[in-house]
């Protein structure tokens, strides 16, 4: 399948079940009439939703696989979690590749990390624990006092401070995604992702939330 082909499908399943609809059987396809005997349109939908995932991971593109496979494990029923968590957790696994090799430059790191919290949002609303656990693997390692003096000497000084910022972000991006549903979890999450002393744009999210609320 083409990229095109599986962005088609998952919207247009989207569009017909609705994000959370799939957890209980729907006639929407049907248009709010008895489905034909013996047709599972609700099962036709998550095979299809599957099979893109598959097709996703295999796209040679990842800015145009990971979106993708987001998309699939956040169609999936919760009985379907175990698939879910797959998905999420090639799409990690690829990211660290992709962005692991010192030869390419800050903008693909940069990148990673926007894809990487975009992934990790969704494994939060499915276990957000594995998913700090599972965003911990790809951070950064941390630089001896040695190792910080020479980058500030050097051209790697916005490097540097986008990678500081990765262990605040991903946090505040766990915590944005399970605000509505863990909301004491959530803001435990906020408050650690100050304490490094950054505020992300995910906490300034969750500030503004709590306030609407």
């Amino acid at each position: 399948m083409t990229p095109r082909m599986v962005s088609v499908t998952l919207l247009m399943i989207s569009l017909i079940f609705g994000t959370d609809s799939l957890s209980a059987q729907s006639k929407q396809s049907t248009g709010g009439a008895t489905a034909p005997e013996g047709y599972d349109f609700k099962a036709l939908a998550i095979d299809s939703i599957l099979v893109c995932g598959r097709e996703a991971a295999k796209l040679p593109d990842i800015e145009q696989r990971i979106p993708l496979m987001v998309k699939a494990a956040e169609l999936l029923p919760a009985s379907n979690r175990v698939d879910a968590i797959r998905f999420l957790e090639t799409a990690l696994s690829d990211l660290g590749e992709w962005s692991s090799s010192e030869k390419f430059g800050s903008y693909r790191r940069f990148r990673a990390a926007q894809l990487r919290d975009t992934v990790l949002a969704v494994y939060a609303k499915l276990d957000p624990e594995k998913a700090l656990v599972a965003g911990k693997k790809y951070l950064p390692k941390r630089k001896t006092d040695s190792d910080t003096r020479n980058s500030l000497k050097g051209a790697n000084w916005f490097r540097e401070q986008s990678s500081k910022r990765e262990s605040p972000d991903q946090t505040s991006t766990i915590a944005l995604s399970i605000l509505d549903t863990e909301p004491e979890r959530a803001l435990e999450l906020a408050i650690k992702s100050v304490q490094t002393g950054i505020v992300s744009s995910g906490l300034l999210s969750i500030i503004l939330r709590l306030k609407q609320s």
